[in-house]
């Protein structure tokens, strides 16, 4: 699995690319069940809806890119806080966001 990051350091956006190798067991691999709490997904910069990777009732991990958002020419993953199910998506592509807007929410 490869996750590409992009972090904001000393006035310049970075780009990190983590390769993580990612072995599964059959416990590891069982969903737990949802606690049916509803979690944001918020933006963690200001920027413009660049795209929308779920769609509400898509199933997604922690850590799976939702959205993405653009800024100065660069691309951030916005990701699901928990693994559950997209219930709401509050955002379309080309909308301006500011940092702590509420983009979606997923059941979890």
């Amino acid at each position: 699995m490869i996750r590409k990051h992009t972090l904001w350091a000393l006035s310049r956006f970075r780009e990190l690319v983590l390769e993580e190798k990612v072995e599964e067991t059959k416990e590891e691999a069982t969903v737990e069940p949802s606690s049916g709490e509803k979690h944001k997904v918020t933006a963690e910069m200001p920027g413009k809806v660049f795209k929308l990777i779920a769609a509400v009732g898509d199933k997604v991990d922690e850590g799976d890119a939702v959205i993405v958002i653009e800024a100065m020419k660069m691309e951030m993953d916005i990701s699901a806080p928990v693994t559950g199910t997209v219930t709401e998506i509050l955002v379309k592509e080309g909308d301006q966001v500011a940092e702590g807007d509420v983009l979606a929410y997923v059941l979890g």
